[in-house]
């Protein structure tokens, strides 16, 4: 059965589908914890059905790329400072009626039966077009690469100069989008922050946290600082912009 590309505007009922593929990928904390952006992500993405892309493949969802509209100048400069910060800039162009010129693409995350058909790179493809049919000048992604866990400690800013044994960007999630015609245009340093008690980043990691510090933490690009005396964890995730032209 060929997989099929909808937007959430197609197909409404998908919705209910959306979090628990998320759920199925991603760590706790990233769906659960405070985010910095302090809005509700969810109402934000059904206020913008149509910028949602959806892969379906009969009944089920494979991949979901979920993206948001935006105002932006083009420059470099004037990127938004990460996720969060793209997040609260277009809750407030749509709470504004304003019109975009610009699609940021939040996160692409793939289903089991997804893996290892080359699918991702269609997703990103079809995040342009859709983009592209919208009017967008741009699509624009924070882009969390897909090893930095494994190096956690690392910065950012290293971790994108190292090269494989070919030449070629280390990290495969970076190669792909920028095979697909994405320009690198730097890190986002503090792109996204979590938040929570000691207590529920315990749970969420699945491991004891006695004392504050800084935690290496199962999935996370960067290490978590816990402050017992405040009963606080605090996780501020690096990403990478990269940039996709449209009509160009």
């Amino acid at each position: 059965m060929t997989p099929r590309i909808l937007t959430l505007a197609d197909a409404p009922d998908l919705a209910h589908a959306i979090l628990p593929l998320l759920a199925g990928s991603w760590p706790a904390y990233m769906l659960d914890g405070i985010p910095g952006h302090g809005l509700d992500i969810a109402a934000l993405l059904l206020a913008a059905p149509q910028y949602q892309v959806l892969l379906v493949e009969g009944d089920d969802l494979l991949a979901a790329g979920l993206s948001v509209p935006l105002r932006w100048d083009i420059t470099r400069d004037e990127l938004p400072k990460g996720w969060d910060d793209a997040v609260v800039r277009s809750a407030k162009l749509i709470a504004a009626g304003d019109a975009a010129d610009t699609v940021c693409a939040l996160s692409i995350t793939m289903a089991p039966a997804a893996a290892g058909r080359g699918l991702s790179a269609t997703m990103i493809a079809e995040l342009k077009s859709n983009a592209a049919r919208a009017g967008a000048q741009a699509l624009v992604v924070p882009v969390r690469p897909m090893l930095k866990h494994s190096y956690p400690l690392i910065p950012m800013a290293d971790y994108i100069g190292w090269r494989d044994a070919s030449g070629r960007m280390f990290d495969p999630w970076l190669r792909v989008h920028l095979d697909a015609g994405a320009q690198l245009a730097g890190v986002a340093e503090a792109s996204m922050t979590i938040t929570g008690n000691v207590a529920a980043w315990s749970e969420w990691t699945g491991l004891a946290l006695p004392g504050s510090g800084d935690y290496v933490i199962p999935g996370a690009l960067a290490p978590l600082h816990v402050d017992v005396h405040t009963d606080t964890g605090i996780y501020v995730e690096p990403n990478v912009w990269m940039i996709n032209p449209i009509g160009n």
